[in-house]
Protein backbone atom coordinates (compact mmCIF):
# COMPACT_ATOMS: atom_id res chain seq x y z
CA UNK A 1 0.00 0.00 0.00
CA UNK A 2 1.18 3.58 -0.98
CA UNK A 3 2.20 5.84 2.22
CA UNK A 4 0.04 8.60 2.73
CA UNK A 5 0.91 11.79 1.53
CA UNK A 6 2.93 14.47 3.90
CA UNK A 7 0.85 16.60 6.74
CA UNK A 8 0.92 19.43 3.89
CA UNK A 9 1.64 17.66 0.58
CA UNK A 10 4.06 18.14 -1.51
CA UNK A 11 7.59 19.23 -0.26
CA UNK A 12 6.78 19.64 3.56
CA UNK A 13 10.63 20.46 3.93
CA UNK A 14 13.97 20.91 2.41
CA UNK A 15 16.40 20.62 4.60
CA UNK A 16 18.11 17.78 2.83
CA UNK A 17 17.34 16.47 -0.28
CA UNK A 18 19.72 13.63 -1.08
CA UNK A 19 20.80 12.53 -4.79
CA UNK A 20 20.89 9.20 -5.89
CA UNK A 21 22.47 7.84 -9.75
CA UNK A 22 19.01 6.01 -10.94
CA UNK A 23 21.46 3.71 -12.66
CA UNK A 24 23.31 2.65 -9.20
CA UNK A 25 21.38 -0.30 -7.87
CA UNK A 26 23.59 -0.35 -4.44
CA UNK A 27 23.61 3.08 -4.01
CA UNK A 28 20.13 3.50 -4.20
CA UNK A 29 20.05 0.66 -1.94
CA UNK A 30 21.98 2.56 0.70
CA UNK A 31 20.07 5.82 0.17
CA UNK A 32 17.23 4.19 1.03
CA UNK A 33 18.23 3.27 4.24
CA UNK A 34 18.91 6.87 4.90
CA UNK A 35 15.94 7.59 6.71
CA UNK A 36 16.49 11.67 8.35
CA UNK A 37 16.52 13.07 4.48
CA UNK A 38 13.79 15.01 3.49
CA UNK A 39 13.69 13.91 0.32
CA UNK A 40 15.20 11.84 -2.35
CA UNK A 41 16.20 12.63 -5.79
CA UNK A 42 16.65 10.14 -8.40
CA UNK A 43 19.49 11.47 -10.75
CA UNK A 44 19.14 10.65 -14.59
CA UNK A 45 21.37 13.74 -15.89
CA UNK A 46 24.70 14.54 -14.27
CA UNK A 47 25.38 11.35 -12.19
CA UNK A 48 24.62 9.12 -15.20
CA UNK A 49 26.76 8.39 -17.98
CA UNK A 50 25.63 8.80 -21.54
CA UNK A 51 25.60 5.55 -22.16
CA UNK A 52 22.87 4.25 -19.22
CA UNK A 53 21.10 7.23 -18.92
CA UNK A 54 18.45 4.70 -20.56
CA UNK A 55 19.10 2.25 -18.32
CA UNK A 56 18.64 4.77 -15.81
CA UNK A 57 15.26 6.08 -16.91
CA UNK A 58 13.79 2.41 -17.69
CA UNK A 59 14.34 1.22 -14.21
CA UNK A 60 12.16 4.17 -12.74
CA UNK A 61 9.41 2.65 -11.69
CA UNK A 62 11.20 -0.54 -9.98
CA UNK A 63 13.53 2.45 -8.70
CA UNK A 64 10.76 4.66 -6.85
CA UNK A 65 8.46 1.52 -5.66
CA UNK A 66 12.40 0.32 -3.73
CA UNK A 67 12.38 3.49 -2.17
CA UNK A 68 8.61 4.01 -1.37
CA UNK A 69 8.20 5.56 1.98
CA UNK A 70 6.19 8.69 3.49
CA UNK A 71 9.14 11.05 2.01
CA UNK A 72 8.83 12.67 -1.63
CA UNK A 73 10.62 11.02 -4.47
CA UNK A 74 12.21 13.65 -7.41
CA UNK A 75 13.50 12.48 -10.73
CA UNK A 76 16.16 15.03 -11.55
CA UNK A 77 15.80 14.42 -15.66
CA UNK A 78 18.07 15.97 -18.39
CA UNK A 79 17.62 19.01 -19.67
CA UNK A 80 15.47 20.56 -22.52
CA UNK A 81 18.49 20.84 -24.68
CA UNK A 82 19.26 17.38 -24.56
CA UNK A 83 16.44 15.82 -26.67
CA UNK A 84 15.61 13.20 -23.48
CA UNK A 85 13.79 15.74 -21.15
CA UNK A 86 10.14 14.67 -22.70
CA UNK A 87 10.84 11.13 -21.99
CA UNK A 88 12.17 11.34 -18.90
CA UNK A 89 9.40 13.58 -17.71
CA UNK A 90 6.46 11.00 -18.83
CA UNK A 91 8.85 8.23 -17.43
CA UNK A 92 8.92 10.28 -13.99
CA UNK A 93 5.29 10.41 -14.56
CA UNK A 94 4.72 6.79 -15.04
CA UNK A 95 6.53 5.93 -12.25
CA UNK A 96 4.40 8.49 -9.82
CA UNK A 97 7.60 10.88 -8.85
CA UNK A 98 6.20 13.45 -6.66
CA UNK A 99 8.21 15.86 -7.83
CA UNK A 100 10.72 17.01 -11.34
CA UNK A 101 13.99 18.63 -10.91
CA UNK A 102 14.15 20.75 -13.86
CA UNK A 103 18.14 21.58 -14.97
CA UNK A 104 19.36 24.54 -16.30
CA UNK A 105 16.29 26.61 -16.50
CA UNK A 106 17.11 29.85 -17.93
CA UNK A 107 13.94 31.37 -18.55
CA UNK A 108 9.69 31.49 -17.86
CA UNK A 109 9.24 29.70 -20.95
CA UNK A 110 11.04 26.95 -19.84
CA UNK A 111 9.47 26.19 -17.03
CA UNK A 112 5.78 26.74 -19.02
CA UNK A 113 7.18 23.94 -21.20
CA UNK A 114 7.68 21.13 -18.32
CA UNK A 115 4.16 22.66 -17.47
CA UNK A 116 3.00 21.48 -20.73
CA UNK A 117 4.88 18.11 -20.32
CA UNK A 118 3.03 17.65 -16.93
CA UNK A 119 -0.09 19.23 -17.81
CA UNK A 120 -2.49 15.64 -17.21
CA UNK A 121 0.01 14.68 -13.94
CA UNK A 122 -1.69 15.24 -10.87
CA UNK A 123 -1.37 18.61 -9.66
CA UNK A 124 0.30 17.71 -6.43
CA UNK A 125 3.38 17.07 -8.69
CA UNK A 126 5.71 19.82 -8.24
CA UNK A 127 9.02 21.32 -9.85
CA UNK A 128 12.18 22.44 -8.29
CA UNK A 129 14.10 24.89 -11.13
CA UNK A 130 17.94 24.12 -11.22
CA UNK A 131 19.47 28.10 -11.63
CA UNK A 132 22.32 27.32 -13.07
CA UNK A 133 23.11 29.57 -15.81
CA UNK A 134 23.26 33.68 -16.35
CA UNK A 135 20.24 33.66 -18.07
CA UNK A 136 18.50 32.02 -14.88
CA UNK A 137 19.35 34.66 -12.55
CA UNK A 138 18.50 37.39 -15.20
CA UNK A 139 14.75 36.01 -15.05
CA UNK A 140 14.81 34.63 -11.66
CA UNK A 141 11.46 36.96 -11.26
CA UNK A 142 9.70 35.69 -13.77
CA UNK A 143 10.18 32.05 -14.10
CA UNK A 144 9.94 31.70 -10.16
CA UNK A 145 6.01 32.59 -10.59
CA UNK A 146 5.75 30.75 -13.89
CA UNK A 147 4.02 27.96 -12.60
CA UNK A 148 2.04 26.84 -9.49
CA UNK A 149 4.22 23.75 -9.86
CA UNK A 150 7.25 25.27 -8.67
CA UNK A 151 7.51 25.02 -5.13
CA UNK A 152 11.07 26.27 -3.99
CA UNK A 153 14.18 26.76 -6.79
CA UNK A 154 18.04 25.49 -6.13
CA UNK A 155 21.32 26.77 -6.69
CA UNK A 156 24.07 24.81 -9.11
CA UNK A 157 26.68 26.66 -8.29
CA UNK A 158 29.45 24.32 -10.64
CA UNK A 159 27.52 24.86 -13.92
CA UNK A 160 26.64 28.85 -13.35
CA UNK A 161 30.34 29.35 -12.80
CA UNK A 162 31.35 27.09 -15.69
CA UNK A 163 28.58 29.66 -17.83
CA UNK A 164 29.85 32.00 -16.30
CA UNK A 165 33.29 31.41 -17.60
CA UNK A 166 35.20 31.92 -14.14
CA UNK A 167 37.78 30.10 -12.56
CA UNK A 168 36.70 26.95 -10.69
CA UNK A 169 37.76 28.68 -7.25
CA UNK A 170 34.77 31.32 -7.51
CA UNK A 171 33.06 28.59 -6.34
CA UNK A 172 34.15 29.10 -2.92
CA UNK A 173 34.84 32.25 -2.97
CA UNK A 174 32.78 34.21 -0.34
CA UNK A 175 31.26 37.43 -1.03
CA UNK A 176 31.46 36.60 -5.26
CA UNK A 177 29.28 35.92 -7.69
CA UNK A 178 28.01 32.98 -6.39
CA UNK A 179 27.08 34.57 -3.10
CA UNK A 180 25.43 37.30 -5.46
CA UNK A 181 23.86 34.64 -7.12
CA UNK A 182 22.15 32.96 -3.53
CA UNK A 183 20.77 36.33 -2.20
CA UNK A 184 18.96 36.77 -5.65
CA UNK A 185 17.76 33.50 -4.98
CA UNK A 186 16.53 34.17 -1.34
CA UNK A 187 15.29 37.84 -2.81
CA UNK A 188 13.24 36.39 -5.79
CA UNK A 189 12.17 33.07 -4.10
CA UNK A 190 10.38 35.13 -0.88
CA UNK A 191 8.60 37.44 -3.44
CA UNK A 192 7.05 34.41 -5.50
CA UNK A 193 6.00 33.20 -2.35
CA UNK A 194 8.28 29.87 -2.68
CA UNK A 195 10.20 28.50 0.35
CA UNK A 196 13.60 29.39 0.79
CA UNK A 197 15.68 28.48 -1.31
CA UNK A 198 18.15 25.50 -1.63
CA UNK A 199 22.06 25.43 -1.82
CA UNK A 200 24.26 23.98 -4.29
CA UNK A 201 25.64 21.13 -3.54
CA UNK A 202 29.54 20.81 -1.46
CA UNK A 203 31.54 18.67 -3.54
CA UNK A 204 34.24 17.88 -0.96
CA UNK A 205 31.94 15.03 0.49
CA UNK A 206 34.76 14.08 3.04
CA UNK A 207 35.47 16.92 5.00
CA UNK A 208 32.02 17.04 7.62
CA UNK A 209 33.78 20.96 9.21
CA UNK A 210 33.66 22.38 5.81
CA UNK A 211 30.01 21.01 4.77
CA UNK A 212 28.45 22.34 8.00
CA UNK A 213 30.10 26.53 7.46
CA UNK A 214 28.55 25.87 4.08
CA UNK A 215 25.15 25.19 5.35
CA UNK A 216 25.55 27.71 8.26
CA UNK A 217 26.83 29.90 5.81
CA UNK A 218 23.69 29.23 3.62
CA UNK A 219 21.20 29.26 6.41
CA UNK A 220 22.52 33.00 7.65
CA UNK A 221 21.40 34.36 3.71
CA UNK A 222 18.20 32.62 4.05
CA UNK A 223 18.50 29.65 2.14
CA UNK A 224 16.44 26.75 3.94
CA UNK A 225 18.02 23.86 2.96
CA UNK A 226 20.66 22.59 0.68
CA UNK A 227 21.03 19.97 -1.74
CA UNK A 228 22.89 16.83 -0.71
CA UNK A 229 25.45 14.33 -2.81
CA UNK A 230 26.52 12.05 0.09
CA UNK A 231 24.44 10.51 2.66
CA UNK A 232 26.85 11.73 5.57
CA UNK A 233 25.54 15.13 4.58
CA UNK A 234 22.08 14.68 5.64
CA UNK A 235 22.38 14.85 9.57
CA UNK A 236 24.18 17.79 9.19
CA UNK A 237 21.81 19.65 6.92
CA UNK A 238 18.95 18.44 9.31
CA UNK A 239 20.76 20.07 12.20
CA UNK A 240 21.84 23.00 10.72
CA UNK A 241 18.44 24.04 8.85
CA UNK A 242 16.14 22.98 12.03
CA UNK A 243 16.04 25.89 15.08
CA UNK A 244 18.14 25.30 18.11
CA UNK A 245 16.81 24.49 21.40
CA UNK A 246 18.22 27.59 22.85
CA UNK A 247 16.58 29.28 19.57
CA UNK A 248 13.01 27.45 20.08
CA UNK A 249 13.09 28.68 23.71
CA UNK A 250 14.05 32.11 22.93
CA UNK A 251 11.58 32.43 20.78
CA UNK A 252 8.47 30.98 22.94
CA UNK A 253 9.73 33.55 25.48
CA UNK A 254 9.05 36.21 22.70
CA UNK A 255 6.01 34.64 21.79
CA UNK A 256 4.49 34.41 25.13
CA UNK A 257 5.48 37.51 26.49
CA UNK A 258 4.48 39.88 23.43
CA UNK A 259 0.84 37.98 23.17
CA UNK A 260 0.48 38.92 27.40
CA UNK A 261 2.02 42.45 26.58
CA UNK A 262 -0.80 42.97 23.11
CA UNK A 263 -3.76 41.54 25.23
CA UNK A 264 -2.82 44.45 27.73
CA UNK A 265 -2.52 46.80 25.23
CA UNK A 266 1.09 46.94 24.24
CA UNK A 267 3.05 46.27 21.24
CA UNK A 268 6.49 47.14 21.80
CA UNK A 269 8.18 45.56 25.05
CA UNK A 270 11.74 44.09 26.04
CA UNK A 271 12.25 40.60 26.34
CA UNK A 272 15.58 39.87 28.34
CA UNK A 273 16.47 43.65 27.73
CA UNK A 274 16.07 43.53 24.20
CA UNK A 275 13.48 45.04 22.27
CA UNK A 276 10.19 43.30 20.72
CA UNK A 277 7.71 44.46 18.50
CA UNK A 278 5.51 43.08 15.76
CA UNK A 279 8.17 42.20 13.58
CA UNK A 280 10.45 40.47 15.71
CA UNK A 281 7.18 38.71 16.91
CA UNK A 282 6.57 37.45 13.76
CA UNK A 283 9.69 36.26 12.99
CA UNK A 284 9.79 34.03 16.43
CA UNK A 285 6.64 32.62 15.56
CA UNK A 286 7.95 31.13 12.02
CA UNK A 287 11.09 30.02 14.68
CA UNK A 288 7.84 27.79 16.69
CA UNK A 289 5.85 26.83 13.35
CA UNK A 290 9.13 25.64 11.73
CA UNK A 291 10.23 23.92 15.20
CA UNK A 292 6.66 22.09 14.80
CA UNK A 293 6.61 21.39 11.47
CA UNK A 294 9.76 19.29 12.08
CA UNK A 295 8.49 17.73 14.84
CA UNK A 296 5.39 16.68 12.92
CA UNK A 297 7.54 15.59 9.94
CA UNK A 298 9.16 13.48 12.00
CA UNK A 299 6.55 12.02 13.73
CA UNK A 300 4.99 11.28 9.92
CA UNK A 301 8.23 9.27 8.63
CA UNK A 302 8.64 7.41 12.20
CA UNK A 303 12.24 8.43 12.48
CA UNK A 304 13.85 11.15 14.60
CA UNK A 305 14.45 14.69 13.32
CA UNK A 306 18.17 14.36 13.21
CA UNK A 307 20.57 12.31 13.03
CA UNK A 308 19.39 8.03 11.26
CA UNK A 309 18.45 5.95 13.95
CA UNK A 310 20.89 3.33 15.99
Amino acid sequence: MAPNPPPTGGLVLSRSLLFVPGDDERKISKVGQVRTADALIIDLEDAVAVTRKDIARDRLPDTLSALNDARPLLVRVNALDTGRTEDDVAAALTARADGIVTPKIGSAADVRRYEAMASKAAAGVFFVPLIETASGLVHLAELAAASPRVRVCALGAGDLVADLGLPAAAHDDDGGVVDFARLMLVVHSRAAGLAAPLDSPELNVRDGARFRIRCEHARLRGFGGILCIHPSQVAVANDVFAPTPEEVERARSIVEAFDRAEQAGSASITVDDAFVDYPIAEAARRVLERHTLIQQFAAHTGVPPTGDPP
